[in-house]
């Protein structure tokens, strides 16, 4: 099992204890790092940060791994709710 496939749906809680939804993939660089996780908001996070929800799926948002603190049984990332509102959606290919 790869490290992504270890990640994904896994929860994703803030730093100041939100649950904000779940891994649903990773970007990796031409080295085959992993540089970013896809996030996808569960429904009240979407919400929160005044996203509009497409009909089909999530909103996604990419997260730096430097952010992440753990990922043991959840994700937690260092920052808040709030600081998270700023990361850029995912490209999609």
């Amino acid at each position: 099992m790869t490290i992504v496939e270890q990640l994904h749906n896994k929860k994703v809680i803030t730093k100041d204890e939100i649950e904000v939804g779940s891994i649903s993939g990773a970007v990796m660089d031409d080295q085959w790092r992993i540089t970013h996780l896809h996030l996808a908001l569960n429904n009240e996070t979407t919400h929160k940060l005044k996203y509009i929800k497409p009909m089909m799926g999530h909103v996604n948002l990419c997260l730096p791994v430097h952010i992440i603190e753990n990922k043991n049984e959840a994700i937690y990332l260092t920052k808040t709710l709030e600081e998270i509102k700023i990361l850029p959606g995912c490209k999609t290919h």
